[in-house]
């Protein structure tokens, strides 16, 4: 690639901690961050008009430059060497940082409990600069033609934070051939978006990459959205002699995309399964096993 608008960095940092204490108590932890910092000419995101297909309407006959050093020029298509170097840029600037934490604790033999918590924090900066390139008449003063009437410096400011927290308990108990599992917990998230837009035209210097730098035509726009779920939940599991399982399932949702009068709702499901044996007379087959299963549940999607 040429031109001055291609360069890009990447930092990573990652800790990851697991740890148990005194045989009941199982710590986990990840932490992580990324800055991502990459620019590009502010052409290069133009399906109809960037960079390539600028390169690929460009006639080879025109000059990347004249003699004198001023940019050639190619009629009605722009000249991409000279959008690459003096036509602007896009800068995308975003900060990321990811945090999971789980702490397990066996309180007596088959009774657990479980907690998580997560969460996500992402900011993002991206700016676009649109510089006017002159071109002159080979070896004059005299304007030939302008790449646009007017410069432009556009700026987006998005902020999202996302939370995820979890409890749950767990109880398995076997009594000869019966086998109970009961599950109970409740689980929470939420998370919140915020976008800002700003621009201005006429830049009285292409070097500032502020908004001030900009004299006309002042634009700006925002854009909120905030979400969240709550629940409850539990699950009851029989088990007889390995072979007959029953399972029942009640959930209760809350969603903050609902109206307020009906934000919640009970989901209630159920299971049961069997094994069936069948005979076969083969002499490479002499049985086979399925385990037919009968399932209702009753389900809801939250619009997004």
């Amino acid at each position: 690639m040429v031109g001055n608008g291609y360069h890009a960095t990447r930092n990573n940092v990652r800790m990851k901690l697991n740890t148990e204490l005194f045989d009941r108590l199982t710590i986990e932890g990840n932490v992580s961050y990324t800055d991502v910092d990459n620019w590009t000419p502010a052409s290069s995101d133009s399906e109809n008009s960037g960079l390539f297909y600028q390169a690929l309407r460009s006639s080879p006959l025109t000059p990347v430059k004249f003699t004198d050093g001023q940019w050639g020029y190619g009629g009605s298509s722009a000249n991409p060497i000279a959008q690459a170097y003096d036509g602007g840029f896009i800068n995308y600037h975003k900060r990321e940082t990811s945090l999971n934490f789980s702490a397990g604790l066996r309180i007596i033999d088959g009774l657990t409990a479980k907690v998580q918590y997560a969460t996500r924090l992402v900011d993002v900066l991206r700016k676009q600069q649109q510089n006017i390139i002159q071109h002159f008449y080979p070896d004059t003063e005299t304007p030939l033609a302008y790449t646009s009437n007017t410069s432009k410096f556009s700026q987006r400011d998005i902020a999202q934070r996302y939370q995820n927290v979890m409890a749950q308990v767990d109880y398995d108990k076997t009594i000869g051939k019966h086998s109970f599992h009961i599950l109970a917990g409740f689980s929470q998230e939420w998370q919140l978006y915020q976008q800002m837009d700003a621009s201005r035209q006429d830049l009285v210097s292409n070097d500032l990459h502020v908004l001030n730098a900009g004299t006309d035509l002042q634009t700006n726009s925002g854009y909120d959205n905030h979400w969240a779920i709550r629940s409850g939940f539990g699950r009851v599991n029989y088990n007889f002699n390995d072979r007959y399982l029953v399972e029942a399932n009640l959930r209760y949702d809350l969603s903050s995309r609902f109206h307020k009068d009906h934000r919640g709702g009970y989901f209630p499901s159920a299971s049961v399964a069997w094994p069936v044996r069948a005979s076969w007379a083969s002499p490479t087959v002499s049985w086979a096993c399925t385990k037919p299963a009968v399932p209702w549940s009753l389900t809801a999607s939250p619009s997004t």
